[in-house]
């Protein structure tokens, strides 16, 4: 059983084949690719991240600014090097957003592992 608060995110090019179920129960946000940038993709789940886990940081009277900092310092720098690489850019999977998005789904993990173990 998932926890309540578990967001699964799915890309489609269509959804002609959803039924009026699905629909109904899932929340669809609808956007070009240029309307969300990778910066602020990036600053949302920051952000998001630091409100889903508040009470940790509360609890074990951690500072989330530090966690901040050393994700923009490690984490910017380290997309942008990689999306200059043609090796890696060339990657039919390669995806700045998604690559964004799968980052803030490992720390969040971090974080409930270490909720539930401390």
């Amino acid at each position: 059983m998932f926890p309540s608060d578990i967001y699964f995110f799915f890309e489609c090019q269509s959804l002609e084949n959803a039924s009026p179920s699905f629909l109904a129960n899932v929340g669809v946000v609808a956007c070009q690719d240029q309307d969300v940038s990778q910066e602020f993709l990036f600053n949302r789940m920051l952000k998001h991240c630091e409100q889903k886990h508040q009470k940790f940081f509360r609890d074990y009277r951690l500072d989330f600014n530090e966690v901040k900092k050393c994700t923009i310092e490690f984490l910017i720098p380290f997309i942008a090097k990689l999306n200059r690489q043609p090796m890696i850019t060339a990657w039919s999977l390669w995806d700045l957003k998604a690559l964004t998005l799968q980052f803030f789904v490992v720390l969040n993990a971090i974080f409930y592992r270490l909720a539930d173990n401390c």
